[in-house]
């Protein structure tokens, strides 16, 4: 069986990089932890280094519906941290290798990677966008976007303990406001300032906030390593 992931293009100088994913589908992550959901950014068998087939839906809006601005292609290879934990979600980042490049235009568009590790200042509001599960528990077929306010590092240490790791995570989301990246939006970007500076991960499956995102700021090098290596296989 296949899987197909609505996905989005990064950018860092004249590299692109592809958001591992958004929302998968006939595709279920369990959880370790009966309280917290697990990451579906990762949602692949642990003990298996190849996934089964995927292939990327670029430029879609109502992901139940055949669009004229929907591009699927084939992902030649995916690309996990190789010290990605299991146990506490540390290094939660893949990249993802199209068979071919995407068509760019108005539909289909680029994202700035950050261009050194400067962490994201707390209280700085940052969007959020996938087809998650909303407060009716029920996935979206079309494209939501929430505003959420970076959080101190503390209140998530605090939540998530023995989870949580400040150099390579963020604390995202204001817990007296109902609002968060959910289930099924893991993978997707949060984009502070035109740039995207984290990736939905992880957090409890009552989706009470703060939630934590992998901070991309600090995989910088071994995206723009494993870009190089990928490049070099062509």
């Amino acid at each position: 069986m296949g899987i197909r992931v609505v996905a989005q293009y990064f950018k860092t100088n004249t590299r692109k990089v592809i958001s591992p994913s958004k929302r998968i589908f006939n595709e279920e992550c369990s959880s370790q932890d009966s309280r917290l959901g697990y990451n579906e950014t990762l949602c692949f068998p642990a003990n298996k280094r190849k996934p089964p087939s995927i292939s990327v839906l670029l430029g879609a809006h109502n992901i139940k519906k055949p669009e004229k601005t929907q591009q699927q292609i084939p992902v030649l290879r995916a690309i996990r941290h190789k010290e990605y934990n299991n146990k506490n979600f540390n290094n939660d980042i893949m990249l993802l290798q199209l068979k071919k490049m995407a068509r760019l235009n108005q539909d289909v568009g680029l994202l700035a990677l950050p261009q050194k590790a400067v962490k994201v200042k707390p209280n700085q509001t940052c969007i959020v966008a996938g087809w998650g599960c909303t407060l009716k528990r029920l996935f979206s077929d079309t494209l939501q976007e929430v505003k959420l306010k970076v959080r101190r590092d503390y209140e998530c240490k605090e939540k998530y303990r023995n989870h949580y790791n400040h150099s390579t995570q963020m604390c995202v989301g204001d817990p007296n406001v109902q609002k968060a990246s959910f289930q099924g939006d893991s993978g997707g970007p949060l984009v502070c300032d035109g740039i995207a500076q984290g990736i939905v991960s992880y957090g409890f499956q009552n989706g009470s906030s703060p939630r934590v995102f992998t901070r991309i700021s600090s995989f910088l090098p071994w995206i723009k390593r494993t870009m190089k290596t990928l490049e070099d296989k062509r």
